[in-house]
């Protein structure tokens, strides 16, 4: 069985992704998050690289949420996502969903409402699968699914803020491990890559996080634990590559907007190729 993966679409359908699925005999997409537009995203940035700050993404939320230009642009950018989830059902074959940090979900840990949900899109197409925190056994192998989660903990976070990130990041932990049943037959379909690894640093200059990490320590912490076969991720468009993290190969299929994916041959060996549908 082939397994095509591939996430941040943010708005843009690769042009030969259909004719790439039937050339190569692909089984089932999985689509690692991120259907929505650029619009805000590319405001949000010119706003984060004016202060040079790496929490400023914090301070862009609050300070824009309620304008009238913020609504416009998430609307805009939602209405790309419901395309680009429409144009993956139409390739006739099964499509496993999670959501990226640009989806919205009531699934999100800081869901704050929205009128484009991602599971609402999905429960209305026909060969959409909308997980998190939940599996499937496709070809032999237990897929557990894992959306983008609560972000990392930060060293200025304090009292109730702090007190709750930690409740939650260890319900996380205890969730995803009860998921796991035989490592050597588990692949995680994540958005994140997990914490302290070459797949999860910025490698953009330009940007204030430039040389830090941001995966998600949750993960990695499982990782450690359980040691499944495979993860796969996404969320880093410049990182598009593997690395190994004890017995566990972790896969990041890169920017699915310019066509970077990872196909999955599951056999008694599994057997990933990275790849750039055209």
């Amino acid at each position: 069985m082939r397994l095509l993966a591939i996430g941040c679409f943010h708005g843009k359908f690769p042009k030969g992704l259909k004719r790439y699925v039937r050339a190569n005999g692909i089984d089932a997409v999985l689509a690692l998050g991120d259907f929505p537009g650029e619009r805000l995203r590319s405001y949000e940035q010119s706003f984060v690289l004016m202060r040079k700050n790496e929490y400023s993404f914090y301070v862009f939320q609050e300070a824009t949420a309620s304008s009238k230009r913020f609504k416009k642009l998430k609307k805009l950018d939602g209405e790309d996502g419901v395309k680009i989830l429409k144009r993956l059902d139409s390739l006739g074959i099964p499509v496993f969903v999670i959501h990226g940090n640009h989806d919205e979900t009531r699934r999100d840990p800081w869901f704050a409402g929205g009128s484009m949900l991602l599971e609402d899109v999905v429960r209305k197409l026909k060969n959409m699968t909308y997980l998190d925190y939940a599996k499937s056994n496709v070809g032999g192998y237990d897929l557990v699914f894992l959306g983008c989660k609560y972000p990392n903990m930060r060293g200025d976070e304090r009292g109730s803020a702090r007190k709750k990130k930690l409740r939650v990041r260890k319900e996380e932990r205890s969730k995803l491990v009860k998921l796991i049943m035989d490592p050597r037959k588990t692949i995680i379909v994540a958005h994140q890559p997990p914490y302290m690894t070459k797949l999860d640093r910025v490698n953009d200059k330009r940007v204030p996080g430039y040389g830090h990490h941001f995966g998600d320590d949750v993960l990695r912490l499982v990782i450690e634990k359980k040691k499944p076969a495979l993860v796969l991720c996404a969320h880093f468009h410049e990182n598009q590559g593997t690395q190994k993290i004890g017995k566990t190969l972790v896969v990041c299929t890169g920017y699915g907007a310019k066509g970077q994916a990872a196909v999955i041959e599951l056999k008694k060996r599994l057997h990933v190729k990275l790849v750039r549908v055209r």
